[in-house]
């Protein structure tokens, strides 16, 4: 293996293999971490956010070992396979296209974006937090605004 591109496809096959090295690894964390005891003491929400959160994590650890294990060819030899993952990130190539250019107007003009400004977050989070007490209190709850 003389040059870098011979070596890529192996590096990157192992470093899937590495990956769910990790995710072996990281079932471990909710037992060493006393999810089941320590997360009692939080909202339902926030216990479930945690768990989303978790698996969330492992589905990404998942979904890059695969990709790097059964698609290492392809990654390391610029196949439209990466180089769409390499562009994912780009605004131009993401699925909200069109909030992005309406945000970045609004921040051009010095003006709030029409209800995705800060009041309506805030009152989106008041309204999420007032749920999450009405549930743990088995009755209606007033909003302060």
């Amino acid at each position: 293996m003389s040059n870098t591109k011979e070596w890529l496809e192996p590096l990157i096959f192992l470093s899937g293999i590495g990956q769910l090295c990790i995710l072996i690894a990281s079932m471990q964390v909710p037992f060493q971490l006393k999810w089941r005891t320590e997360l009692a003491v939080l909202s339902r929400l926030h216990r479930q956010m945690y768990w989303i959160y978790g698996a969330y994590v492992v589905l990404a650890i998942v979904a890059f070992g695969l990709f790097s294990l059964f698609y290492a060819s392809e990654l390391a030899n610029g196949s439209g396979l990466a180089m769409k993952m390499l562009d994912s990130g780009d605004v131009s190539d993401h699925p909200y296209q069109t909030q992005f250019e309406a945000f970045f107007n609004a921040l051009d003009k010095g003006k709030e974006m029409a209800l995705t400004n800060f009041a309506e977050a805030a009152r989106s989070h008041e309204v999420i937090f007032a749920a999450d007490r009405s549930a743990a209190m088995r009755r209606p709850v007033k909003l302060t605004g």
